[in-house]
């Protein structure tokens, strides 16, 4: 599966932007390319794939993530985008557990993990008449689910095309 990985960034943790980089490398992705979208400063990151860098510096400075992805999201050249906050990274064999799903989906999104190895709420929902806000087992589902927990998700090229994030009042 080829992907375009994302990541925003405000520049001010390259530590951080680094770490996801590097994890991202780790997968071995026989075919990915990096787009950073904001502030971008730090080169420490293992250099493997295509890297591109978005300049967003106006969307970064007011912490407008939602033009950040979009700018990012348009230069993507692979039908699969994987979106990434600064503060995120993906886990040793994320991308070996990805291919296991195959290419019919929409949108995936994966398990946000605290340090602890706990979950965060990577996947839940709000206002269920039966069951209110909770966090949901990865099988289970709810006409009311959102994923929240930052963001850590691969989608097809025609769900960004068709539903892009409002950057006018993210």
């Amino acid at each position: 599966m080829d992907l375009s990985c994302i990541i925003i960034t405000n520049g001010k943790k390259p530590v951080q932007t680094n770490r996801v980089i590097n994890s991202i490398v780790s997968q071995n992705i026989p075919n990915f390319e990096i787009i950073i979208s904001g502030i971008w400063k730090s080169n420490n990151a293992k250099q493997k794939g295509e890297y591109k860098f978005v300049n967003a510096k106006k969307a970064a400075d007011s912490g407008n993530l939602a033009e950040m992805r979009n700018l990012a999201c348009s230069e993507a050249k692979f039908d699969n985008i994987l979106v990434l906050d600064d503060d995120m990274f993906l886990s040793e064999g994320w991308y070996s557990e990805l291919t296991k799903h195959g290419d019919d989906f929409d949108i995936l999104t994966s398990q946000v993990k605290l340090p602890d190895g706990t979950r965060f709420w990577d996947h839940c929902c709000y206002l269920d008449p039966n069951r209110g806000h909770v966090m949901l087992e990865p099988e289970e589902d709810s006409d009311y689910t959102y994923m929240s927990g930052g963001m850590a998700w691969v989608m097809k090229r025609r769900v960004f095309e068709k539903l892009q994030w409002d950057s006018e009042t993210y």
